[in-house]
């Protein structure tokens, strides 16, 4: 079971509101146009917190472009075993990093 972060315990509670206010309207404990208001806030708010940020659609590769152009093909053909190897890891830490930051790192099973 995978550990509920606070954006998605935000997105159930939401959820949750949501649902309450059809309960309160078919109870008949709300008028339509309370219910209305309420369902209309809350289905925002709701919007507004699954809906991808312009950030996360197209990372930004100016930085891995700019490298390439400088010859790194050619420095990293001159280097040692080890330092590709720790060129590389450093590369996929940050990556792991990046990508699932609530995630912890698996343990290895040696």
């Amino acid at each position: 079971m995978r550990p509920m972060t606070k954006v998605t315990a935000t997105l159930t509670l939401i959820r949750r509101k949501l649902s309450r206010l059809k309960e309160l309207y078919v109870n008949e404990m709300i008028d339509l146009e309370e219910y209305r208001w309420d369902y209309e806030l809350y289905t925002t708010q709701l919007a507004e917190r699954t809906a991808p940020s312009a950030e996360e659609e197209r990372p930004n590769f100016e930085a891995v472009e700019a490298i390439l152009e400088s010859g790194f093909r050619k420095i990293y053909d001159g280097m040692e075993r080890e330092e590709n190897r720790t060129l590389w890891r450093s590369v996929i830490g940050v990556r792991y990093k990046t990508l699932s930051p609530a995630k912890p790192r698996p343990q290895s099973r040696i």
